[in-house]
C-alpha cells in the first residue's frame, strides 16, 4: 500500500505551523515561509516522524496510507 512520504508529512505541518504563527496574537502578522526561517521546524516534523515509524512500524504505516488515500 502507498503511503504519503515522510518528507511531505513534514512540509504539510511545517506549513501549518507557520500559518499558525501569522495570526498567535490574534491579529494577522505576515511570517516569511523560508527555508532560513522554518528549516529546523521542519527537520523536528521528520525527526518525530521518524521516531513514530521506528516505535510502531505497523501503525506508522496505517497512519501514513490512510493520509495518503484520504488526500
Amino acid at each position: 500500500e502507498k503511503e504519503i512520504p515522510i518528507s511531505m508529512l513534514a512540509f504539510i505541518r511545517t506549513a501549518n505551523h507557520a500559518a499558525i504563527m501569522e495570526w498567535h496574537t490574534g491579529t494577522h502578522t505576515h511570517v516569511s515561509f523560508s527555508a532560513n526561517t522554518f528549516l529546523d521546524m521542519y527537520n523536528e516534523h521528520k525527526l518525530l516522524l521518524s521516531g513514530i515509524k521506528a516505535g510502531n512500524a505497523c501503525g506508522f504505516h496505517l497512519m501514513m496510507h490512510r493520509l495518503y488515500r484520504d488526500a
